[in-house]
């Protein structure tokens, strides 16, 4: 799992909001109870991940407003519940969704209820973190503290906080510690469990769960797909395990995604787009700064914008940092379309050949086209909004199937294909001559091919008596056996290779030498 450096974040509440502080919650905690509905995000383009930004919340002037941020609810000293809700109700002027941090899966000196935690349910240390210690995630409902309350009390009382604040979902870190040495013996049965408890109680406040990472070579993210509403991951990318998040971006879930490392936004980009997902780069600190945004490569240029700055309650104008209302009108002219492929979503290719393919997608405004790795010797030209080609020889690393997912993106929307293509290569032997066989000795050796699709492999001649020809399938042959006496000489044989782009076919003198 990889966590982000985050500035502590105590869950402090305000009376004036008609909170409790956490460091004095009643011994039975709010309970959870059903709500009509809550937040069901479909795919999102845009956010700010602003941990470690100080309240109230200021908009990111190198990207502009965005569709969600994910903030602390409050810190450890000097910010109040009143703070937290004044930058929830600028994030939601702001036409933006607010999403709360909660560490769940851990446990912090320094949180105001710290001290209601059974010190049976504390365990390892949290590696990087010397003031954080893994919880045991079973305990949800047993064992409780000093103060009579069970980790799921404490948590349902932050998530109720949350609530308070005006929040419209909730990101719980931490949640998938199966896999770390946290001191207890942890399976992913039991983090499915913690995290289900975990995402009916932030249901039932009426706020949509994100869950945090979990990318850890298991079905996890595909389990809990059904129950998460999106995910908050970090640096799929430079790790390469973007793929693992398909469930959620299949389900049509938001994937926000932030890179810490300094990767180029021009490699990184146009495969983020055509997952899609949300993705940013910045600093493990969090403050508020992103150095670049795969959002700002769509083409959502086509509305006015005006913008207002906001007003305090005696209608003077806002605090410096305050995020500002922004109204967008739509150009006059048709009705905004969301894009839509209209070429193929297969192609056939041969490996030395040119091959020429033309990508091409409807909407309104125009879409801008972005794509992931093309198979090698393929480039990608781009004719314009919704139109582009690829085309080149494919190398012979090419030979096989490749999928390239492709990316439609404009301000009324997003679309994505997968192309499928296949390319095809001439076969071809790669094993050479066989060598000397003896009389009364076991004798072994392959004759291996290549090309695509898999050739077939096949013998004409006169095998030496004790030899035999065997085909293994995916271009590949066997000659084994013992040769018999009287077979010693000189075997004319022929291999032939052939797939459905050719045949070759190599002639050998198959020597057999005299007992030795």
């Amino acid at each position: 799992m990889v966590r982000s450096l985050y500035v502590g974040a105590a869950l402090l509440a305000a009376t004036s909001l008609g909170a409790v502080p956490l460091g004095a919650v009643p011994r039975e905690a709010p309970p959870a109870t059903a709500a009509a509905t809550w937040w069901h995000p479909g795919p999102l383009t845009s956010w700010q991940y602003a941990l470690g930004e100080p309240l109230p919340i200021a908009v990111p002037t190198n990207i502009g407003n965005v569709q969600v941020y994910d903030i602390d609810g409050g810190n450890e000293a000097g910010v109040t519940a009143n703070e937290v809700a004044a930058s929830v109700a600028a994030i939601h002027a702001s036409r933006a969704k607010a999403i709360c941090y909660v560490d769940a899966g851990g446990w912090e000196n320094y949180r105001s209820d710290a001290s209601q935690y059974s010190s049976a349910i504390l365990g390892q240390t949290v590696s990087g973190y010397a003031d954080e210690r893994y919880v045991d995630i079973r305990q949800w409902s047993t064992g409780p503290g000093p103060t009579g309350l069970t980790l799921g009390q404490i948590l349902t009382a932050r998530f109720q906080l949350c609530k308070t604040e005006g929040f419209d979902g909730v990101e719980t870190d931490l949640d998938d510690t199966y896999t770390d040495s946290t001191g207890f013996p942890l399976t992913m049965a039991n983090e499915i469990t913690f995290m289900t408890e975990m995402a009916g109680a932030v249901h039932g406040l009426g706020m949509a769960w994100f869950l945090k990472n979990g990318i850890n070579g298991d079905s996890l993210i595909a389990d809990m797909e059904p129950l998460a509403d999106g995910t908050v991951n970090e640096q799929c990318w430079e790790y390469g395990e973007c793929s693992a998040l398909e469930p959620l971006a299949r389900a049509g879930k938001p994937v926000l995604n932030v890179e810490y490392a300094n990767q180029a936004e021009a490699t990184v980009c146009p495969g983020a787009l055509a997952f899609p997902m949300a993705t940013m780069q910045a600093g493990v600190a969090l403050n508020g700064t992103i150095a670049w945004a795969c959002w700002q490569y769509g083409s959502a240029t086509s509305t006015t914008t005006t913008t207002t700055p906001p007003t305090t309650g005696g209608g003077g104008p806002a605090p410096p940092g305050t995020l500002a209302t922004t109204t967008t009108r739509p150009p006059p002219g048709p009705a905004p379309r969301a894009p839509r492929f209209t070429s193929p979503s297969k192609a056939a290719a041969t490996v030395g050949h040119r091959f020429s393919f033309r990508v091409s997608a409807s909407g309104n405004p125009p879409p801008t086209l972005v794509h992931s790795k093309l198979p090698r010797g393929l480039g990608w030209t781009s004719h314009g909004p919704g139109r582009a080609t690829i085309s080149g020889a494919p190398g012979a690393q090419a030979a096989g199937i490749t999928r390239v997912s492709i990316g439609a993106v404009s301000s009324a929307g997003h679309a994505r294909q997968v192309l499928t293509i296949r390319v095809l290569r001439r076969p071809g032997l790669t094993s050479g001559a066989p060598p000397v066989a003896a009389v009364g000795r076991g004798y072994h050796f392959v004759f291996s091919a290549y090309g695509y699709p898999a050739p077939s492999v096949s013998e004409s001649g006169r095998l030496p008596a004790g030899i035999a020809f065997v085909k293994k399938g995916s271009g590949r042959a066997i000659l084994s056996g013992v040769p018999s006496p009287g077979s010693r000489g000189s075997h004319p044989i022929s291999i032939r290779v052939s797939n459905s782009v050719g045949t070759v076919t190599a002639h050998y003198v198959l020597m057999v030498a005299g007992a030795r």
